[in-house]
């Protein structure tokens, strides 16, 4: 048996002619007997006819078939693929997981069986490795046909990192790749993001938790004395109730307190009772020894009523009666109108209910609260040092042999 084929143009002026499918031009026959044309114009326009002629036990035969050609675009019909997307691209994949690439590719004006796709994976057949599977779908748009292609990935191998596979899409017309890279994803970041805020959280709890301990150390470590020319660290005064001061109050005043800050941490203060001269008990004499004084410790009384004016009828420890409610109204005049001197409220012993108290000082204790001492806590006395230390300036801030201010000087810082 044999079979031969033939092809004849005839053209709109009727002028007909065999045509040369041996050459090097835009014309091909495929193995179905099939006609192609690379590129079109309106030359090409036409009647095309097919001659076949068939040998067969000694007998010819012989059949044709025209077809009219309309060209109303002068597109090439066959179009070597141009990737749209991507060319080359990579992604994050994690060892184990299942991971999907994708090409998108024209393929031409028609869906044409002799296409070709198909995967590699560093130069060895996708076919090779149980783990990869590709599909092909042609998707039609604006008279163009597109092909997408997916390379399925059921379980990503270590040999699949960091190495080129490629998308080859193959028509009769020629050929294009597209390029895809498989990296390790890095959850560095994310991780670092994820574990940020809470630690940032925690540390911050753990700073305002440790705070007095950290103010404290960097004080002793780090921090120089402020040489502001004060004479003492702080100046305490007690706010009597009704019934005078008590002999706790008394205690922790003029034993407790030096003990602790003076002979433990070397604070020096100014406790009037013991530090005051003899004739020093004087209004200007008060005044001086607080603007001599960095901070104002004031010990509330456990309870009982204590009004403004009451403040001028309690004695100071042995002081006269009428310094007490001047010492304590400069002291919180000078703490609410200005900077330099900041008042420490203590509270001795658990405060009794319905204690009252001058505006000034409920003002402070709104503030800024209490510190609480407690003869039966020692553990809660650990705290309240703390706190006061705290609450206190540095050390080394008062030096007993400056000389004190005359008292033009005084008059004039109270103006």
């Amino acid at each position: 048996m044999g079979l031969n084929s033939r092809w004849m143009f005839c053209s709109g002026s009727e002028q007909c002619a065999e045509l040369d499918l041996h050459g090097q031009g835009a014309l091909r026959v495929d193995q179905r007997g099939g006609l192609w044309l690379h590129h079109t114009s309106e030359a090409d326009a036409g009647v095309y006819t097919c001659l076949l002629q068939l040998h067969l036990d000694g007998h010819n035969h012989s059949a044709t078939r025209s077809l009219t050609l309309e060209v109303t675009h002068e597109d090439p019909v066959e179009v070597e693929p141009l990737v749209v997307f991507p060319v080359e691209d990579w992604a994050e994949v994690q060892l184990g997981s299942r991971a999907e690439l994708s090409c998108r590719a024209l393929m031409g004006f028609s869906e044409n069986q002799e296409n070709l796709v198909y995967w590699t994976l560093n130069q060895e057949h996708s076919d090779k490795y149980q783990q990869l599977q590709h599909s092909l779908t042609y998707e039609p748009q604006d008279g163009r046909v597109y092909a997408r292609s997916t390379l399925t990935i059921s379980k990503v191998l270590p040999d699949f990192l960091d190495v080129p596979l490629r998308c080859h899409l193959v028509t009769p017309a020629g050929q294009g790749t597209c390029l895809r890279w498989l990296h390790q994803a890095d959850h560095t970041l994310l991780y670092t993001l994820a574990v940020a805020p809470p630690t940032l959280l925690l540390v911050a709890v753990a700073i305002f938790s440790f705070r007095k301990d950290l103010v404290l150390l960097y004080r002793k470590l780090l921090q120089p004395p402020d040489p502001d020319g004060k004479l003492y660290d702080a100046y305490v005064s007690c706010l009597h109730g009704d019934a005078g001061r008590s002999s706790g109050m008394e205690s922790f005043v003029l034993q407790v307190l030096p003990e602790v800050l003076e002979k433990q941490h070397g604070y020096h203060l100014y406790i009037p009772g013991r530090d005051d001269g003899p004739g020093e008990a004087t209004h200007d004499a008060v005044a001086a020894e607080l603007l001599r004084s960095r901070r104002l410790i004031l010990v509330l009384p456990q309870s009982e009523t204590v009004t403004e004016s009451k403040m001028e009828e309690s004695p100071p420890l042995h002081l006269s009666s009428t310094l007490l409610g001047y010492e304590q109204r400069i002291g919180l005049h000078d703490a609410l109108t200005h900077t330099g001197l900041r008042v420490i409220l203590v509270d001795v012993d658990e405060p009794a209910g319905g204690r009252r108290l001058p505006e000034s000082v409920l003002y402070i204790l709104k503030r800024q609260g209490a510190l609480k001492w407690r003869r039966t806590t020692p553990r809660a006395n650990k705290s309240f040092w703390k706190s006061l230390r705290y609450h206190m300036p540095p050390v080394g801030g008062g030096k007993r042999r400056r000389p004190r201010p005359s008292h033009n000087d005084i008059i004039h810082t109270l103006k």
